[in-house]
Parts: structure tokens; sequence; C-alpha cells
């Protein structure tokens, strides 16, 4: 996940991404608005202007002048067109096939980028807010649109999907949990390289599927699969917790069982190392929990009215 804070009209002053704590999000919101408010106080209102300000304040952290960094720039300006001419040959084939496309930079922002690079090595860059500052001083108050995917991949280490059908199909099977008082089973899983799940995730599947059909008490579950990289966009979605499922990452494939609020009962991964009696267990445990929601859910449901005498409305006037 990524946040950017952003100007009224949608450009980017800075961003975040990745696993960070909450005072690391309040601080560099902070830094945004501060950005943000000596552009007013300053009555800049020209976007170049702008994002020379936004640029200038980027390379600060690393106590780097815009003159210094733009003489680098220059000096990438032939690689620049190299990258340019590349990016406009795989845009074409792109558009031809349909496939959703992606804006090309300019040359100046690949040789921008190229300077951030450099400026990177050279101040031995780690942590995700340093590779921001990088991002936004090479293409500083770009649009949301623009400059979002790549933040997203950068900082996240992820790939970006524009499309969101996945997630939204996993939100819906979650809500109806929550509304049927179901337990919930989560497939998370690596796709393969054409995006679909691999072989050892569809015999996982068919073997869930199996046990749910000579199972009575599995037929009443909600089934979710969806791409282990999706999984944060997911519980953002329908306000789920976030699973620790780092610990699996030896398989294409791992299973959480939960209750019908998505609270993990338990978790199996590791493709052939998946342990079903354990999931077994798990599920029993969900099962109970769940029946018992739906007993309390019935029992709200025919509550009586209290008895005694209606309430008595008081008005003053």
């Amino acid at each position: 996940m990524t946040s950017c804070f952003c100007t009224p009209d949608g450009r980017v002053i800075h961003a975040v991404g990745g696993p960070i704590n909450q005072f690391t999000l309040l601080q560099e919101a902070e830094w945004a608005v501060d950005v943000y408010k000596q552009m007013k106080e300053h009555r800049i209102k020209d976007l170049g202007q702008q994002a020379n300000f936004v640029k200038a304040a980027h390379l600060a952290e690393f106590n780097v002048s815009p003159y210094h960094f733009e003489s680098v720039a220059r000096s990438h300006l032939q690689t620049a067109w190299s990258e340019y001419n590349a990016r406009v040959r795989k845009y074409v084939v792109a558009a031809n096939s349909g496939t959703p496309l992606r804006p090309v930079p300019s040359v100046e922002t690949f040789a921008r980028r190229s300077a951030a690079r450099l400026l990177g090595m050279e101040q031995k860059v780690r942590t995700g807010i340093d590779q921001s500052h990088l991002i936004f001083a090479a293409q500083p108050m770009a649009s949301v649109s623009e400059i979002g995917p790549r933040v997203f991949e950068e900082l996240t280490g992820e790939k970006y999907v524009q499309d969101r059908s996945l997630v939204y199909e996993a939100a819906e099977g979650v809500e109806l949990a929550k509304k049927k008082c179901y337990p919930l089973i989560f497939i998370f899983y690596k796709p393969d390289y054409r995006g679909y799940p691999s072989d050892e995730t569809q015999i996982i599947t068919g073997n869930l599927l199996d046990l749910r059909r000579n199972s009575p008490a599995l037929r009443k579950t909600v089934i979710v699969s969806l791409p282990i990289r999706e999984q944060p966009a997911l519980t953002q979605l329908v306000d789920l917790p976030t699973y620790d499922l780092h610990g699996y990452s030896s398989g294409n494939t791992i299973i959480v069982i939960a209750d019908s609020y998505g609270r993990q009962i338990v978790a199996e991964g590791g493709g052939s190392q998946i342990n079903f009696e354990n999931l077994s267990e798990g599920f029993d445990r969900a099962s109970k929990i769940a029946s018992a929601a739906r007993v309390l859910k019935k029992i709200r449901i025919i509550e009586p009215e209290p008895s005694g005498p209606p309430p008595v409305n008081h008005s003053f006037h």
C-alpha cells in the first residue's frame, strides 16, 4: 500500500509506501503539508515554479542543490533519449495489442531519474522514505495518475495491477460471510507468469472444493481466492486484519481459515507442505464460532419488544 500526499488538484508532493508505522506516516504527511504551506506563503502558483520548489525540498533532504542535480541530469541526456525511444516503441506495441498503457515520461524526466539513481548510490539510500524523496526529486508535482503506478512499485516492491476485478470479487465474498455468519477460507496465491493461479494452487483449490462437497459443515463457508500481492488492498477495502504471510514463502499457495469477520484462526502454506489436518482442526473452531454467531443473530431478530407503558414524549416550549 502507498499513501500519496497531494495538492487539491491531484499533484503529488510526497508519498510513502510499504510497511510503516503510524508515527512515520504522520511525520511524512506533516513534511508534505509544510512544503505546501511554504508554496502558499511564497504565492507560487505557476506549476513549473511549484515543481522546482518541491524538487528543491526533496533534494534538501540530501543536502544537494537543484543546480548540481540538474547539471548531473543534463549529462545523462544521451542515455535518456535511448530510454525514451525504447519506451515509446513499447507503448506503440501495447497500444496495438490493447494492453493497458502507462504514460511515457519526457526525455528530461528520464535524465532526472538517472541523476536520482546516481544520487541514491552516492548517499547509500536504504529506506523507503529516502527512495520517495529521490522519486519526487526526479518528477516533482506529477499527477497521481501519471506517477502513481511507479511510486507503488518502487516503494512496495510489488507489481501495480490496474484490473481490480479480483479484489472486488473477493470483497463481495467477505461481506457475504459477515452477513451470513459463515467462516472464511482464504486462498492466497502467487500468480504464474500469465497472472493466473499456478498448477500447485489449482490442485490445492480442487482438494478444498472436494472437501467442501463431502462435508455438510464445510458447505456453510465462503472461499475467497486472491493473489498474495492484492491482500493489502482487500484488507483496506473491507476492513480486514492484516495477515502476516511472510512465514509461508516456500510455496505458491497459502490457506488462511478465519471467522466470519476475517479474524485468523489458523494458516498453512508451502504447497505440498500444507498440513490439511491442522486446517481441518482450525475450520472446526471457526465453524463453532460461526454457529454461535448465527444463533445470537437469530435471538436478536426474534427478541420481544420490551413490556410496559409506551415512552412519554416530553415537549418543551
